[in-house]
């Protein structure tokens, strides 16, 4: 009874051991795989920190957008030309108002009494610096003030002809008595 217990439990042994695989075939799987995964460890390591990379320089590139002295930068731009905005909107108002002035200034000259003296024209003034507008007025006056373009003359009337047009004499600063200027007998009048 022992010896067939133990004869029994051998060949129960026999069959155990040529049911278990090779041990050598069965370490041989194990180390194929493990030889495949070591071959592609180096190129995943390699991956892995060129993605890193990567991620890590982008995110140093928005970091450096973001950085405080660029956005100083930046704001010192803007600034500078905020700042230059009142300066060019002055500077530009100047111009037009200087051009504005020098229009019309050369509408005033154009429409100033001066501007009709220096056409060849006179301004007749009584005594008191009112204008005279008819030669009825003027003939009435004591003395004439008569403005040219180029000074003035103190003049007296004198209506001796029978239409009432007077010869003005020239005061007591001297010089000749002067004849209004008549038109040439060839020239029509113009009304």
């Amino acid at each position: 009874t022992i010896l067939r217990r133990l004869e029994r439990e051998r060949m129960d042994l026999r069959a155990l051991v040529r049911a278990m695989p090779d041990p050598d075939a069965f370490l041989a799987a194990k180390r194929q795989r493990l030889d495949l995964a070591e071959a592609r460890l180096a190129p995943a390591l390699a991956a892995n920190a060129r993605d890193h990379r990567e991620r890590l320089t982008r995110l140093s590139d928005r970091l450096a957008r973001r950085s405080p002295a660029v956005a100083l930068a930046d704001a010192r731009g803007r600034l500078a030309r905020i700042g230059e905005r009142p300066r060019t909107a002055l500077r530009y108002a100047i111009e037009r108002r200087r051009d504005r002035l020098e229009a019309l200034g050369g509408l005033l000259g154009a429409l100033s009494y001066r501007g009709v003296l220096a056409r060849g024209y006179v301004l007749v003034r009584d005594e008191d610096g009112a204008p005279l507008r008819s030669a009825t007025i003027a003939g009435m006056a004591a003395r004439l003030h008569l403005q040219f373009a180029d000074g003035a003359v103190v003049a007296i009337p004198e209506s001796d002809t029978a239409d009432g047009e007077g010869h003005a004499k020239r005061s007591a600063r001297g010089g000749k008595t002067r004849e209004p200027k008549r038109p040439a007998a060839r020239q029509g009048s113009l009304f």
